[in-house]
C-alpha cells in the first residue's frame, strides 16, 4: 500500500510533539512491514527537499501555510506513482487542500486534538467579579468594553470539514471520540479505535526504579507547560508535598506555553506562584526528544494531571519505564490506566487529591514498586505493535472501499 502523511508537525525541524512522535514512529512501523511511505512536512527553506527517502519537506511558516502549499507538491508525486490512502490530521484540518483538488482520493483523519477543542478547553469565562474590574477598566481608557468568548464552530471551519469528508476517522481513545460527537463533529459510523503506537526500548526496559525515595524523593512532569496539562493545580499540590517530605524536588521538562497573565510564560509564573519553594523545583524548557530517558531515569513518580488528554504518550512512556504514574481521569489516560493497579487517577482540579496521591506513594514504596511494574506491562499487552500495525491498515483499507463506494455512487 502507498500511503501519504500531511502534517506540518514532524521531528526535528517542525516539532516533535505528539503529532510528529506518532507520525515518525508509526511511517517507520508501516515500512518495516512492506508498505511504501511519504510524510509530507513543513520547513522554513525556501525550497521543497527531500530529507530521508520517506519524508518531504514543502516550506512554509505555520500550519496554515502548509496547507495550502503542499498540494501542489503532492499531485507530482502522486500524479508520478499514485497514493491509495492520505492520512491527515484533525488539527487545523491540515490536508483539506489536497481533499477539495482531489475529491476521489480516499482520506483517513487521525484524531489527535483538534484546535477547536483546544481552545475550548482553554477558555473560561469571567467570574462576576473580574467582569466588573474588565467593564470599568475599559470605561477609564474610555473603550468600549468586549468580554472574552467562547469559540465558536465558525472560526473551525476547516477542521469540521475535513472531517466531514474523511472516509474512514483514526481515534486513539474512546474519549475523544466521544468528545468529538460532543462537539458535533460527523465522526459517527466512520471512526476506528487505534491506539497510537508505541515501541519500548531496551533504554526503557533496564530502567530500575528506586527500592526507597523517602529521603529524596524526584517527582516528575514531563510535557509542554500549559495550562491544558494541569500544571497550576500540579504547583497548586507542591507545597503540602513538601511540608511532609521537605526533600522532595519536582521537575518540569518541557517549554513553556502562555500562562493566564498575559505576556508572562508559564515558567516564570509557576516560579512566581512558588517563589517561596525554588529550592525544591527545576525547569527544564524545551530539550531533544533523546534527553527524555535521563528524566525517566531521574524521576520516582510522574504527574500527569492533564484537564485532557486524547491519549497520552509521556504518561506511556513513564509506564514503560517501570514508574509510578498519576493520571488523569479525563481523556485517554484512564483508558491506559488501571487505577491502583498499573497506575492512579485523579480528577485534575482536585490538588488536595494530587497531593495526597503523590504522598502516598512516597510513603509507600511497596504500591509504588508494584504500580511500576504493573504499568510495564500494561503497556506491553495494551500498546502491541503488530496488533496497531495490522489496525490501522484495516482503517486504510476500509477508507479505500468507502471511496470506491463514492465513485460508484457518482
Amino acid at each position: 500500500m502507498r500511503i501519504a502523511f500531511i502534517s506540518y508537525e514532524y521531528p526535528k525541524e517542525t516539532g516533535g510533539g505528539g503529532i510528529g512522535t506518532y507520525l515518525e514512529l508509526m511511517s517507520k512501523l508501516l515500512i518495516q512491514h512492506g508498505h511504501s511511505i511519504v510524510v509530507f512536512s513543513g520547513t522554513i527553506n525556501k525550497e521543497a527537499f527531500w530529507e530521508t527517502n520517506h519524508v518531504f519537506r514543502v516550506p512554509a511558516i505555520d500550519w496554515n501555510e502548509f496547507d495550502s502549499n503542499v498540494a501542489d507538491f503532492f499531485l507530482v508525486l502522486h500524479e508520478k506513482k499514485p497514493f491509495d490512502v492520505v492520512e491527515c490530521t484533525d488539527y487545523k484540518g491540515c490536508g483539506l487542500t489536497i481533499k477539495k483538488i482531489l475529491p476521489a482520493i480516499p482520506i483517513v483523519v487521525r484524531l489527535h486534538t483538534p484546535l477547536y477543542m483546544v481552545d475550548r478547553l482553554l477558555f473560561q469565562p469571567l467570574q462576576l467579579l473580574h467582569k466588573f474590574r474588565f467593564i470599568l477598566g475599559a470605561i477609564k481608557r474610555f473603550q468600549y468594553p468586549t468580554l472574552p468568548k467562547p469559540p465558536k464552530k465558525e472560526d473551525y471551519k476547516e477542521e469540521f470539514e475535513l472531517i466531514r469528508l474523511a472516509e474512514r476517522i483514526c481515534s486513539p481513545s474512546y474519549s475523544i471520540f466521544q468528545e468529538m460527537k460532543k462537539l458535533q463533529f460527523q465522526v459517527d459510523n466512520k471512526t476506528d479505535l487505534v491506539p497510537l503506537p508505541f515501541v519500548i526500548s531496551n533504554e526503557l526496559k533496564n530502567i530500575e526504579a528506586r527500592k526507597t525515595i523517602r529521603q529524596d524523593p524526584q517527582i516528575v512532569f514531563i510535557g509542554r507547560l500549559e495550562k491544558r496539562k494541569g500544571v497550576i493545580e500540579l504547583a497548586k499540590a507542591i507545597p503540602s508535598v513538601l511540608k511532609q517530605f521537605p526533600n522532595s524536588h519536582f521537575t518540569f521538562v518541557g517549554s513553556a506555553s502562555l500562562s493566564p497573565i498575559n505576556g508572562v510564560d508559564m515558567i516564570a509564573y509557576l516560579k512566581h506562584k512558588l517563589k517561596n519553594y525554588l529550592h525544591a523545583l527545576t525547569f527544564t524548557g524545551k530539550i531533544d526528544k533523546e534527553k527524555v530517558s535521563q528524566y525517566l531515569t531521574l524521576g520516582d513518580i510522574f504527574v500527569f494531571p492533564s484537564h485532557y488528554e486524547s491519549f497520552g504518550l509521556a504518561c506511556c512512556e513513564a509506564m514503560a519505564a517501570g514508574k509510578a504514574v498519576v493520571g488523569s481521569f479525563n481523556g485517554g489516560m484512564a483508558e491506559i490506566i488501571e487505577q491502583k493497579k498499573s497506575g492512579l487517577l485523579v480528577s485534575p482540579k482536585q490538588s488536595k487529591v494530587l497531593s495526597d496521591e503523590i504522598i502516598n506513594l512516597i510513603e509507600n514504596d511497596q504500591l509504588r514498586l508494584e504500580i511500576g511494574n504493573n504499568a510495564r506491562k500494561r503497556i506491553e499487552m495494551f500498546l502491541n505493535k503488530e496488533t496497531i500495525v495490522k489496525d490501522q491498515v484495516d482503517c486504510y483499507k476500509k477508507a479505500i472501499s468507502a471511496g470506491l463506494t463514492k465513485c460508484v455512487i457518482a
